[in-house]
């Protein structure tokens, strides 16, 4: 398998509060690594057994289900769908400071009652000693917006998700993959098929969680 490690770091995510979520894992003759809304299934032992998580796996046995319906789907026909989708813009933002008239720079103000003085934080600036003249936001570049819905052949699915199925094609070096349904249209759950005993699902955007 082209990229293995590469690949099973799209499914996984080592912050998610619950274990199995963390690593890949060995399970019936398959290798599994899933972030809890999108799986990815891979014949065969290619992992080492220290890499294979031994506690709190979950049942994987009905987790890809029975599929029907078949189409395939390009890599060229995927990305068109994402830069049509909704985008948003990555910005950053910089600004100018002056020198705080009221402490001239220092920070500090003093306080006076009567024969009494105090030095305290300067009001204005907030003892920073510089006021904010002007601020700029710069656009840095146009992302993805991962939660923009994609529409393809019917379902609906997550860019965010799209996005990961497109890395996946590029990282096992494939143009194509097989778009399969679910023989329960209830189940909303949709398979593609990358060949050699790998596959993913996911879940249309109105039933999210796989």
């Amino acid at each position: 398998m082209k990229n293995r490690d590469e690949i099973f770091k799209l499914y996984i995510d080592p912050d998610n509060f619950r274990e199995m979520f963390h690593t890949p894992f060995f399970q019936n003759g398959y290798i599994y690594a899933s972030n809890g809304s999108i799986a990815l299934r891979v014949c065969g032992n290619m992992l080492k057994k220290k890499n294979i998580l031994k506690s709190q796996k979950p049942d994987c046995s009905n987790l890809f289900p029975e599929t029907e319906k078949e189409k395939t789907v390009s890599v060229n026909q995927l990305n068109k769908l994402l830069w049509a989708a909704d985008m948003i813009e990555k910005t950053t933002k910089t600004a100018t400071y002056v020198k705080c008239k009221e402490c001239e720079g220092s920070g500090k103000v003093t306080w006076q009652y009567g024969d009494y003085t105090r030095d305290c934080e300067c009001p204005v600036c907030n003892g920073s000693g510089n006021i904010r003249k002007t601020e700029k936001v710069n656009i840095e570049k146009r992302i993805f917006n991962k939660d923009a819905i994609i529409k393809l052949e019917g379902s609906e699915f997550r860019a965010e998700h799209i996005q990961i199925i497109v890395k996946t094609m590029k990282l096992l070096e494939i143009t194509e993959a097989k778009m399969q349904w679910d023989k329960n249209t209830k189940s909303m759950k949709v398979v593609f098929d990358f060949g050699n005993g790998i596959a993913v699902l996911i879940a249309e955007t109105h039933f999210y969680q796989i």
